[in-house]
């Protein structure tokens, strides 16, 4: 799979992964998740870290930084997505991971981790004030799509339910 985006200012640390800024989404509000971990941050603080998953297998790792940030508790955040490559003698995997800084700006912006056919679907609008960003894994059907709060986005679809042939009544 072709990757949709470009990296720049990349930091490879001393065990061989690397990590890259792709671009500024913007300012949204988040709700942490619920099963969020605290971890160290790569620039020496602490992180609220989870992961943003849809039926369709997209992972998307979340991180929100800020002293007000805690699971469960809704945020506002400027949005930096980035990438991480993992070291070679890991695989050389590269992941998509949205990182949340505090600041004072006001919201102004939407950003949704969505699977493959809600992506397809917001690239089949054309609308250049939508940018819709893959994740480059191959397994992964899905990725990130951001606009403006004042930019419409197609509703996603209700997450569908497994049906099962009633056992009872077919005997």
């Amino acid at each position: 799979m072709t990757k949709t985006y470009t990296t720049s200012d990349s930091i490879t640390f001393p065990g061989g992964h690397t990590y890259s800024h792709i671009c500024h989404a913007g300012v949204a509000e988040f709700t942490i998740g619920i099963d969020a971990q605290q971890r160290p941050g790569r620039d020496g603080t602490t992180c609220w870290n989870w992961t943003e998953k849809t039926p369709e297998g997209t992972t998307v790792n979340m991180q929100a930084y800020g002293d007000d940030a805690a699971p469960g508790k809704t945020v506002v955040r400027a949005i930096e997505i980035r990438e991480k490559k993992l070291a070679k003698n890991k695989g050389g995997y590269e992941f998509l991971f949205v990182k949340l800084t505090e600041t004072d700006e006001p919201v102004d912006s939407q950003l949704v981790v969505a699977g493959g056919a809600y992506l397809r679907k917001v690239e089949d609008l054309g609308n250049q004030a939508i940018t819709t960003i893959w994740c480059p894994q191959v397994k992964h059907d899905g990725g990130i799509v951001f606009a403006s709060l004042h930019t419409p986005l197609p509703a996603q679809r209700p997450t569908s339910h497994q049906v099962q042939r009633n056992k009872t009544a077919s005997a």
